[in-house]
């Protein structure tokens, strides 16, 4: 049920984003807002939920922890197909935190970043927050 209401507010959030057309206060409000709820929500979620974090999530991020050389960090981590962009934002957090919660919600944060600005490109020709949901 959080996750649904989670969606809903993400979505709603751009949604009034868009009738401000991304401009203006309404969008320095609400576009925040929708990222940063459901990154929240990635970041509180316990250890059991998703795959992610029992396969390699969490044991990166300690390795990431306790690791001191980053090149070694990375070039460990390639060895083992974990991609250079994962790794830098694992040894990244690890830096500031050794509580791997705040890597799964800068992750979750990064991502739809990336989504939003990329759909952002496109707001003349889609519904942004549709597109966004999907």
């Amino acid at each position: 049920m959080i996750y649904i209401i989670v969606f809903f507010i993400s979505v709603s959030c751009l949604e009034i984003a868009q009738k401000f057309r991304f401009r203006g206060i309404g969008a320095k409000i609400f576009v925040p807002i929708a990222l940063i709820v459901p990154s929240a929500l990635a970041g509180l979620r316990d250890y059991s939920i998703g795959g992610d974090i029992s396969a390699y999530g969490n044991y990166w991020f300690e390795r990431a922890c306790s690791s001191s050389d980053y090149f070694e960090y990375i070039n460990n981590a390639r060895s083992y197909s974990i991609y250079y962009g994962y790794s830098t934002l694992n040894f990244l957090v690890s830096r500031f935190t050794s509580n791997s919660h705040w890597f799964y919600f800068y992750l979750c944060l990064f991502e739809l970043v990336v989504l939003f600005v990329t759909l952002l490109d496109y707001k003349d020709r889609i519904n942004v927050p549709f597109a966004f949901a999907l």
